[in-house]
């Protein structure tokens, strides 16, 4: 009697609520709407991705450090005096692979990634796209005004653009996706080929800044070192016997200490204004490029990926209008004011509702 009560009481006053056999047992009941609806929505994505469908360049590339290049300079005058560690320093001119990324992101950067002409290989129309072509042609509208067709081609050009970097061997991973394969390529390759440019003009106008300093410090030093060549070589010549006196051979010292310390000067800053002449004319690459743009361009579109896509997405959106279905049936049967109140909305703004009929 008892395990006959308790089995009444649960069939009674069974547990409220949304359960998976009950979702189950709606998507059961109209399988042939979510099997139609899962089906326009693959067939529909993929006819879309199909005739939109772009393709991705990849190169990796490595940032060489400007310290192999160049060991003389700043660093080395910092080091002549005895400051080693600010020597090292200031010879480490490298920039860390962040500063590459927010270059090959930054506006003016793009913006003349966006007015260079790009050449078609492949002029028997193979390929797809006009013979030649420009970004700003492209991605923008060519009635608006140059700035503002800059502006929003950068951006464009911001958006299809991915630089990432490996934390632990520092390489860059440069990827530009465009809707033609050639055109990707074309754009990675021009990109690689500024960002280098750029690294070696900043090169270039540190080295001649850095020139101009060191030949003015070159004159100052060589004055100073002739003045107290000059003035050593007058102590000598009033003080021919300076044996028999500590005082002068003191002095004598000094002075001498004094030609030597302006003479290393000098010469360390003879050096480094060589180096820097050097520097100002070296035209050596700074990126090293691990894998080239060329033929690495692969079409974002997959049948297999998109037909996956599709099938979620159309599984949500049949799912979605079954539970709002079951949901306003739930809400009519308890006659809810909310429900009620969405009832006589509905009429309002629904001219073709059924109680108007």
């Amino acid at each position: 009697m008892t395990q006959n009560h308790s089995y009444n009481t649960i069939q009674k006053d069974p547990k409220p609520g949304l359960s998976v056999l009950w979702l189950i047992t709606l998507v059961l009941q109209r399988l042939s709407f979510v099997s139609w609806t899962v089906l326009g929505v693959v067939f529909t994505s993929s006819i879309i991705s199909f005739l939109t469908r772009e393709y991705t360049s990849t190169s990796l590339f490595m940032a060489e450090s400007e310290s192999a290049t160049s060991d003389g300079g700043f660093g080395a005058l910092a080091q002549s005096m005895g400051v080693p560690g600010a020597g090292a320093l200031l010879r480490d001119n490298s920039n860390p692979p962040q500063f590459y990324v927010a270059v090959l992101n930054s506006h003016d950067f793009l913006a003349d990634i966006a007015q260079r002409e790009y050449l078609n290989p492949d002029q028997t129309g193979n390929s797809g796209g006009p013979a030649v072509t420009r970004p700003i042609d492209q991605f923008s509208d060519p009635e608006l005004e140059l700035t503002a067709r800059l502006s929003e081609t950068v951006a464009e050009l911001r958006d299809r653009l991915s630089a990432d970097v490996d934390p632990f061997s520092n390489i860059i991973t440069l990827e530009v996706t465009s809707q033609w394969q050639w055109l990707s390529e074309s754009l990675n390759r021009s990109m690689l080929d500024a960002l280098n440019n750029f690294n070696v003009e900043k090169r270039e106008n540190r080295a001649n800044l850095e020139r101009v300093f060191i030949e003015n410090r070159l004159d100052e030093a060589q004055t100073d070192l002739e003045v107290a060549e000059d003035s050593l070589a007058a102590f000598y010549a009033r003080n021919r016997r300076m044996e028999d006196s500590p005082a002068l051979l003191a002095e004598a010292a000094r002075s001498q200490r004094r030609v030597e310390v302006r003479q290393q000067v000098y010469l360390t800053l003879s050096q480094s204004f060589e180096q820097a002449r050097l520097e100002e004319v070296r035209n050596t690459p700074l990126i090293s490029i691990i894998d080239y743009p060329e033929g690495s361009a692969e079409s974002l579109w997959s049948l297999i990926r998109q037909g996956f896509l599709g099938l979620l997405l159309g599984l949500g959106i049949a799912l979605g209008y079954i539970l709002s279905i079951e949901f306003m049936k739930i809400q009519n049967i308890k006659h809810l004011p909310e429900y009620l109140e969405f009832q006589e909305t509905l009429r309002k703004l629904w001219p073709f509702s059924k109680r108007n009929r």
